[in-house]
């Protein structure tokens, strides 16, 4: 198939598949808002056009396939799209290529071969389903991009990195009607390195007081995780609990009806308060004024918890480090640590990509690796966005 046909036919694919979904809210008399969803299937088609002349101009040749059927989408096998995520991931390491631009590439071409197999779609096929190689391995793929590049929301973050000394300082100054649910709120963060979210939706059962740990249920990206706790924080943790067993939820947020907030409105209202509290801090000298862009908000006490965690470990020897790695992977439960296992495994081959002769980690890599795992982690260079490390690439005042 030509290049031209197949673009051509990737834009009608797109097309009929709009002027489906609109038939369809017109039948069933919804409103939609046309503009926005026209805008949505035009990126994704424009999207589709450029993975498709990428596959034509570099994968296909890369794997030696040069007949005209391949660049047939019919064609595409798993080898073909993990060769073309391995090649734009150069491009990517190289600062050619955002990675947030290759995770949409593989949500286009998702929905392209979604939009494929409709009824009555049949620009590249009439009776057999269209098959895109591995199209099952999607939320694997995404996540291995994400270990390998990182998220893509850290580098330009307004979330100020933030000492516990100044994190301390702002919840000093809460106040409200909600002040002291608020203070208990960040301090599990400050105990947990929890995200917010998180803690909201915690419950008591959570604390295990026993083995020193607290449960981390509802993280971002469905990650569970037992993170071990100090002395004072399983007392912190305690308090907030008493009086209260099992699943009951001692983070809960009222309104003033009396009725629980949901937890867009619970995260809301923390994080005003966060800021407010903040400006009175500024105003009393107790924190310091940022860079334009910056501000101290509810994720930097995550943050002040890595710091704090990081400043702690350069206390222990390389030998301790180790086995405090090797005890927070002893914590999870037995497919978790795997997991675990292997993430850190990719970390170290990630490492020693461009290198002639494997190494391990070097001592300052562990402690990092120690830290990002307590933050549901597992990259070291991510918290560079979290935490000032002790190496040369960085400035100690950075925010």
């Amino acid at each position: 198939m030509q290049r031209k046909v197949v673009l051509e036919k990737i834009q009608e694919v797109f097309s009929l598949a709009e002027q489906k979904k609109y038939s369809r809210v017109k039948a069933n008399g919804e409103v939609t808002k046309m503009e926005t969803r026209h805008g949505a299937y035009k990126s994704y088609a424009d999207k589709m056009n450029t993975v498709a002349g990428y596959i034509m101009d570099k994968v296909n040749p890369t794997l030696g396939l040069t007949h005209e059927k391949y660049n047939n989408p019919r064609f595409w096998t798993k080898e073909t799209v993990d060769t073309y995520i391995s090649l734009r991931l150069e491009e990517v390491n190289r600062g050619e290529r955002a990675s947030k631009t290759l995770k949409n590439d593989l949500h286009a071409l998702e929905s392209f071969r979604q939009f494929c197999n409709k009824k009555d779609i049949t620009s590249f096929t009439t009776n057999s389903k269209i098959k895109i190689g591995g199209h099952e391995r999607l939320q694997e793929r995404l996540k291995e991009i994400k270990e390998e590049t990182g998220p893509s929301s850290y580098k330009d973050s307004r979330n100020s990195k933030m000492k516990i000394s100044e994190a301390h300082s702002i919840i000093k100054h809460i106040q409200g009607p909600h002040a002291e649910q608020v203070k208990n709120i960040l301090n599990n963060m400050l105990v947990t390195g929890a995200r917010l979210s998180t803690v909201l939706v915690s419950e008591v059962q959570h604390l295990s007081a026993d083995n020193g740990t607290f449960h981390l249920k509802h993280q971002k990206g469905g990650a569970v995780r037992n993170v071990p706790l100090s002395s004072e924080g399983i007392k912190t943790l305690k308090e907030h609990a008493k009086g209260k067993t099992g699943g009951s939820q001692p983070y809960l947020l009222r309104k003033n009806d009396g009725g629980l907030m949901n937890l867009r409105s619970s995260m809301r209202t923390v994080e005003r308060y966060v800021a407010k509290a903040a400006e009175r801090a500024q105003k009393a000298g107790d924190i310091p004024d940022l860079p334009e862009g910056k501000s101290f908000t509810v994720h930097s006490f995550r943050k002040s918890y890595g710091q704090a965690l990081y400043d702690k470990s350069q206390k222990l020897t390389d030998g301790q480090v180790k086995d405090e790695i090797k005890r927070y992977l002893s914590l999870q439960n037995p497919k978790n640590r795997k997991q675990l296992e292997e993430r850190i495994e990719r970390e170290k081959k990630r490492l020693n990509k461009n290198r002639d002769k494997d190494r391990d980690f070097t001592p300052e890599e562990e402690r990092s690796l120690l830290v990002s795992l307590y933050l549901s982690h597992s990259r070291i260079d991510v918290l560079r966005y979290y935490i000032n490390r002790l190496i040369k690439e960085h400035d100690p005042n950075q925010r």
